[in-house]
């Protein structure tokens, strides 16, 4: 529960940065559909990728890493990015089922998606990305 705790701090920290980035870039640096629609997020999501996947490796999963070089971090914020990215799709496809079949409130939707997308984030985090070494012998 403390590991999934501190997982949620650092999703927030992550959703922070996207949010920043967001209107930064689409209020100063990028203009008109593509600037702001579609480049503008696509920084914005890797950033916080970024930034949570650099939070999960000092503080959240600190303990399971027992062999500290570049070629590990990069190949692990290569997973994280990738389970990333499909579960934010996965997310996209929910909030559109959810939308269909619930035909209510966009951000009820979009909020039952969120917190199941952040649950699949974590399973996946936990079991694969950072997965507890076992000893063999």
């Amino acid at each position: 529960m403390k590991r999934f705790l501190k997982f949620v701090a650092t999703s927030l920290v992550g959703g922070t940065v996207d949010m920043v980035l967001v209107w930064l870039l689409s209020g100063y640096v990028f203009s008109g559909y593509w600037g702001e629609v579609v480049v503008t997020p696509m920084i914005s999501f890797e950033c916080s990728v970024i930034v949570g996947f650099t939070f999960c490796w000092l503080f959240v999963w600190n303990d399971r890493i027992d062999k500290v070089d570049r070629l590990t971090f990069w190949k692990s914020l290569g997973a994280f990015n990738l389970s990333n990215i499909g579960v934010f799709v996965l997310r996209m496809v929910l909030v559109m089922l959810l939308e269909r079949a619930i035909a209510d409130n966009l951000l009820i939707c979009n909020l039952i998606a969120r917190m199941l997308a952040g649950l699949l984030n974590f399973i996946i985090s936990d079991r694969l990305i950072f997965k507890i070494k076992r000893n063999t012998i």
